[in-house]
């Protein structure tokens, strides 16, 4: 395998084969590099990953926007390698729906009803 790298400071750029350090199973990467190097290597990935997720959260705002209780709550919950599923528009629209007042919600009802009844 191939990568690309590009260096934007001097424009240089250079093709890497990397086939051989690549591995397959946790018990290769350990016979490879040795137990504590890939264990390191995990744990900096996991930092990373969760501090890049934490962030997406924090830089949310309105009606999105998640309580720390809540950014702490998905911390504790995080898997790697697992996003959580995106929403359905219908799931979107219930959403929508739900954060708007009592007036707004029974006006769209009507607006909704009226539509399915012309169709």
């Amino acid at each position: 395998m191939n990568i690309n790298v590009k260096a934007p400071t001097t424009g240089r750029e250079l093709d890497v084969d990397v086939a051989e350090k690549l591995i397959t199973s946790a018990e290769e990467a350990i016979e490879a590099y040795g137990e504590e190097p890939i264990v390191n290597l995990i744990n900096r990935q996991i930092v990373t990953d969760i501090r890049n997720g934490v962030r997406a959260k924090l830089n949310v705002e309105g009606d999105n926007e998640m309580t720390d209780e809540q950014v702490i709550e998905w911390v504790g919950g995080w898997v790697p390698g697992v996003r959580k599923a995106a929403k359905s528009k219908s799931e979107k629209a219930m959403d929508a729906f739900e954060g708007l007042d009592a007036v707004a919600q029974a006006e769209l009802l009507q607006a909704l009803q009226a539509k399915i009844a012309s169709s």
